[in-house]
């Protein structure tokens, strides 16, 4: 006889028979699902069914997408390429008013180097980035990238 589970609670198992019958099981030896169909077996002992996954279980995967989100293309970030050399001189040497930002394009980050001179963090900074770029390894032809 063919079953079809309609629902699990914890260890019980709610099975549907033929005719709209439902019955509640308290265990089942292997793992089902919601809408998985079995074949119910008489054992022959006390008039009690053996439950085995249904050989030819033709199940329906039945997908509802609620998202609602929009997907963005992904953003590729430009790529800059300078010369390792430069722009190590240049970032320990004239860190302080963004010379190596200058170099790579980023004319904002320059200015903004420029604007907070007379403070130490861009001289701090452009040692950093000086130190950092000289550990870069350069490509064939010696220039190391930046995002």
């Amino acid at each position: 006889m063919r079953v079809r589970v309609v629902r699990i609670d914890g260890e019980q198992v709610m099975i549907q028979l033929p005719g709209d019958k439902f019955m509640t099981v308290d265990w089942i030896d292997f793992p089902v699902t919601v809408g998985q169909f079995l074949d119910a077996v008489d054992d022959g002992s006390d008039g009690r069914l053996l439950f085995l996954p249904a050989a030819d279980d033709q199940q329906k995967i039945v997908i509802n997408n609620t998202n609602t989100q929009v997907q963005s293309a992904p953003v590729l970030m430009k790529r800059y390429r300078v010369g390792k050399w430069l722009y190590v001189g240049l970032a320990i040497l004239l860190g302080t008013i963004g010379a190596h930002k200058f170099a790579l394009g980023k004319t904002g980050m320059g200015v903004l180097y420029i604007v907070f001179c007379w403070t130490a963090i861009p001289t701090l900074a452009g040692f950093i980035e000086g130190i950092a770029a000289a550990c870069k390894t350069p490509d064939a032809e010696g220039y190391i990238y930046f995002n």
